[in-house]
């Protein structure tokens, strides 16, 4: 079994801009953060000094001598959230310009997994009152149904999956405004951006993807 990774939109959009050999070298990385998760050692991952979350490490990349560096933390849920990537060839300052950055978007990633749980307390509240008015006359009482989505799908699991109720939520339906949406990476080649999902403000689909791995080299296609 894996675990499970994540990315924010920031890191999507860095990983769109390299070159096909440097994403394979972060893809490979990837897939060691992915099997050993916490555990993967150094010299794939280390720890980072100056950051206000000591979760925060990066995976240390050399390609063709170039050492990409890609900032992660796992979360509370235990899942791995790639924040953002960057080159820090013959950058004296790279840390200290990429670390704030990194902290910022770990802060927002908490916030959103918090506003997330807080939704889902709330709709479980809404749904288990509507249960309890709906019950037949002389009907014992029902237990509620744990409401909890958890992450949708197995750690590891393939390309394909079963379509979550986020999945089929209307796009209309969906909040305004930017978010950090996350989806899963497996692998990170196959989903070079992030895949908007999500509805109401949450934070972006975390099921199983509904495509199949086809349907995906076909949207990954040159038009």
């Amino acid at each position: 079994m894996g675990w499970e990774i994540e990315y924010t939109d920031e890191f999507g959009n860095w990983w769109a801009s390299l070159a096909e050999g440097e994403q394979t070298g972060v893809d490979a990385h990837v897939r060691k953060l992915e099997q050993r998760g916490p555990n993967l050692p150094f010299p794939y991952s280390s720890g980072v000094a100056g950051s206000r979350h000591p979760r925060l490490r990066e995976l240390r990349v050399q390609v063709a001598g170039k050492p990409l560096r890609v900032f992660y933390a796992f979360d509370p849920r235990r899942t791995a959230i790639l924040l953002i990537g960057g080159d820090k060839t013959g950058d004296g300052r790279f840390y200290e310009r990429m670390i704030p950055v990194a902290d910022t978007l770990y802060d927002t990633h908490l916030l959103e997994i918090q506003k997330e749980r807080r939704d889902d307390r709330e709709a479980s509240l809404r749904g288990t009152s509507s249960r309890h008015v709906s019950r037949s006359p002389g009907q014992g009482r029902s237990r509620s149904p744990s409401p909890r989505r958890g992450h949708g799908h197995r750690r590891g699991s393939s390309c394909h999956g079963t379509v979550t109720a986020r999945d089929r939520a209307d796009p209309a339906d969906r909040a305004s405004g930017r978010r950090h949406d996350r989806t899963a990476s497996r692998p990170l080649r196959d989903h070079p951006a992030p895949v908007h999902r999500g509805d109401r403000g949450r934070v972006g689909d975390r099921g199983a993807l509904s495509r199949s791995c086809r349907d995906d080299q076909e949207l990954l296609r040159p038009a």
